[in-house]
């Protein structure tokens, strides 16, 4: 998935090359970081650094069960929130972390 490539290269850091992760000169699949919460995990670790976590659940307009994630910077002098919404905590949690980095889906 597009998503998770995104991620992988800009939220991650690692080097993609014809749709592979390149690592130590070796080639591997991109992980389903958009699909599942083990390596959704794995990008919320990453980010926690510098940034607070939050996630929730919550209804949305159609009274539809949807999950909140938000990535906070606070620096003491600017708080910025990074948010996103979708029925999938993996899928929320790399929307948000995408748009930590200025990339907006």
């Amino acid at each position: 998935m597009e998503i998770d490539k995104l991620v992988a290269s800009k939220v991650l850091g690692i080097e993609i090359k014809y749709g592979n992760i390149v690592r130590d000169g070796k080639r591997s699949g991109i992980p389903s970081y958009s699909r599942s919460i083990e390596q959704a995990w794995k990008v919320v670790e990453s980010l926690r650094n510098y940034r607070q976590f939050t996630l929730s659940d919550c209804i949305d307009e159609n009274n539809k069960l949807v999950y909140y994630v938000n990535f906070q910077y606070n620096d003491t002098h600017h708080v910025v929130n990074y948010e996103a919404y979708s029925n999938s905590v993996a899928m929320a949690i790399c929307l948000a972390a995408l748009k930590s980095v200025g990339v907006e889906i």
